[in-house]
């Protein structure tokens, strides 16, 4: 399956749902002038080997991708103010690469078992990351980077909640004013 949608002007909605193995999927929204308020996209995918990606520019973006299966890839970009970035992962051996350039940017990202991999960037204001890894009763090996270039930053990361966490990474940068992490 392979799906592609590309929306301008103002509060877009672009949903995308794909079942079985090796799917693709890209959506790409922009606000029109003025950065008029409003683009939402979803994407979920079940099935092994799928990738999804999505890109968001304006303001009051709100963009999710779920995604159920093993070796997925799931990439957002949002540009523009209030932007609102989800990622979740069931399985093994996911990536997840979150870009966040504004202000007041939230980036989730929430994977399972082991094997893998999340990278947040934001650059801003006022932002706040957080990646929780490993959610189920097995697991380990995950990697998780976080970095914030901006003021009043926070980034967390949580491995191995419910579970094994052990030779997992996480590795936090903060440049700016007034930053917290916490690893856990």
């Amino acid at each position: 399956n392979t799906s592609e949608q590309k929306q301008s002007y103002d509060n877009n909605l672009a949903t995308v749902v794909q079942v079985g193995d090796s799917n693709k999927a890209y959506q790409d929204q922009s606000s029109g002038p003025n950065h008029s308020a409003g683009n939402i996209a979803y994407i979920n995918q079940s099935g092994d080997d799928s990738y999804g990606k999505q890109d968001q520019m304006g303001s009051l973006n709100d963009a999710l991708i779920d995604q159920t299966g093993d070796d997925n890839t799931a990439k957002q970009k949002q540009t523009g103010t209030s932007n609102k970035g989800e990622i979740y992962q069931v399985g093994n051996d996911h990536s997840a690469l979150q870009t966040q350039n504004g202000a007041s940017n939230i980036a989730y990202a929430t994977q399972g078992d082991n094997g893998n991999w999340s990278d947040q960037y934001q650059r801003g204001d006022s932002n706040l990351a957080v990646v929780f890894q490993n959610d189920s009763s097995t697991g380990g090996s995950n990697e998780a980077r976080q970095t914030q270039t901006g003021n009043s930053n926070v980034a967390g990361i949580g491995q191995g909640f419910f579970g094994d966490a052990s030779n997992s990474d996480a590795t936090q940068i903060q440049l700016g004013d007034s930053n917290f992490a916490i690893a856990l």
